[in-house]
Parts: structure tokens; sequence; C-alpha cells
């Protein structure tokens, strides 16, 4: 969280502080879990990079972390608009990036990219 606060704050200076960004933990804020930084930043890169383009507009990013049967489910959401078109390329390359450091095909196979409730989410 720590990493992902820091590198979050780096890109919003670049937006004047416009991008609000949320993180929900739930039950497992009291939990000590490791999680690669790879595995998340190359999505927050995306948003940044790709889908933050307005620097004057104020933009909204949600983190959540929860548990599924006893696996941890995280979704990377942001109000991004218009970006349903060029999902599957911004997310080929977060997932290029992820691949190059993920051993584990399994858990590459549950990363999703889709347009919900006017939001561009990647959940995994």
């Amino acid at each position: 969280m720590e990493y992902l606060t820091h590198f979050i704050a780096l890109k919003n200076m670049r937006f004047g502080d416009n991008v609000k960004t949320h993180f929900e933990l739930g039950e497992l804020a009291s939990r000590k879990i490791k999680i690669p930084p790879l595995l998340i930043q190359p999505h927050l890169e995306n948003a940044f990079e790709h889908g933050f383009t307005d620097r004057n507009k104020k933009y909204q990013l949600f983190l959540n972390f929860t548990e599924e049967s006893d696996q941890l489910c995280i979704t990377i959401s942001d109000t991004i608009e218009g970006c349903l078109d060029s999902t599957p390329k911004l997310a080929s390359k977060a997932i290029n990036i992820i691949r190059e450091h993920l051993i584990d095909a399994q858990i590459l196979a549950k990363f999703s990219y889709i347009r919900e409730n006017n939001l561009t989410v990647v959940r995994f």
C-alpha cells in the first residue's frame, strides 16, 4: 500500500492532484499481505498515461482489495470516459508487462478488463 500510495502521488503531481484515489481494504486492512508491486502498477500507469488525458479535469481512481474463496481479489477502476474501445489495447500493454514478471499463468488467466457502471474496471 505504501508503494502504491507513493506511486499514485508521484503520478498525480502532473495532474495538479486532480485524481482522487479511493482505497478500500475492508477486513484486509488489519492483515499483512505481500503483493508484488508490478502486479498492480502497470494498470495504474495505464490509467495515468492513457486514460487521464485532460490535466484540468477531475478523475477518480478506485482500488478495492477483498478476499473471495481464500484468494485475494483486487479491483482497480477509474472514471475514464470513452475507454471501452481502447480497453483491449491498454489491457494488453499491462498484461505484457505483468507476463514478463509473473511466472504463474493461472493467475494471469484470472485478469479481466471490462466497462461497468461507467467505470473502466480491471479485476484479478
